[in-house]
């Protein structure tokens, strides 16, 4: 077994939905999977279409709206 460190991007929960947070953030933190925070942002913002705005605005404006970085681990499982 493999482990990579890295983080992803998480969205804000509303009350009804922290019950199910493991499942929520599961689900939408994979694609954004990057081995630093920057990374992560990039993959979750896609800023080549957002080329007339810096990125630190970018994120800051997702951040604004209750996204987060989160650490995670990748385990990679040989069989």
């Amino acid at each position: 077994m493999t482990k990579l460190e890295g983080y992803v991007i998480v969205p804000p929960l509303s009350h009804w939905d922290k019950e199910n947070y493991n499942s929520i953030w599961l689900d939408m933190g994979y694609p954004t999977f990057g081995k630093t925070p920057t990374e992560a942002w990039k993959r979750y913002i896609h800023p080549s279409q957002y080329e007339h705005i810096d990125f630190s605005i970018l994120v800051q404006r997702w951040h604004d709206r209750g996204y987060r970085v989160k650490k995670a681990t990748l385990e990679i499982n040989y069989e």
